[in-house]
């Protein structure tokens, strides 16, 4: 991983945080439901933002 994705990944509050490492460790999205507690339909929306979000993040990190 880029130290920016790291350090982007660092800037997200802790379910966002969670989220995407356990996606990022490949675990299926009923996995991460069961893991965090959310529905999977949450789970799937919340990646969807989660992903957008370091984006936005790194685009930023980039410009610095």
């Amino acid at each position: 991983m880029t130290s920016n994705l790291l350090r982007a990944i660092s800037l997200l509050d802790n379910i966002d945080r969670a989220i995407i490492l356990l996606w990022l460790e490949e675990k299926k999205y009923d996995e991460i439901s069961e893991i965090t507690g959310l529905s999977r339909s949450a789970v799937s929306v919340r990646l969807v933002r989660v992903r957008k979000k370091l984006e936005e993040h790194i685009k930023k990190l980039e410009n610095e």
